[in-house]
């Protein structure tokens, strides 16, 4: 599972307004050249059988399983500074 931390929440609650659309998470890529794609973003199709959802205070986040693979044991947080804003991905700290 992943983790999602207060500034992350705040932003994904402050982009979905009224929505109650699930934030789709995906991970492409991965070849040693490109490295990989995160891509997020509202679905409003409903989740398939082998997908996995993760409920947190508000809202929903999908996957499909290899997605999963790859973001298993991690933290979602969300950056903004003078170099720019958006969300990250880091290894959760044990």
């Amino acid at each position: 599972m992943i983790e999602v931390t207060g500034a992350a929440h705040e932003a994904i609650e402050k982009a979905r307004k009224e929505s109650q659309d699930p934030l789709r998470i995906e991970v492409t890529g991965g070849s040693s050249k490109d490295g990989f794609t995160y891509r997020l973003g509202f679905d409003d199709e409903a989740p398939q059988e082998k997908d996995i959802v993760q409920n947190f205070d508000g809202f929903k986040i999908v996957m499909d399983s290899r997605t999963h693979v790859f973001l298993n044991g991690m933290t979602l947080d969300y950056i903004s500074g003078v170099n720019g804003r958006g969300f990250i991905f880091q290894k959760t700290k044990e």
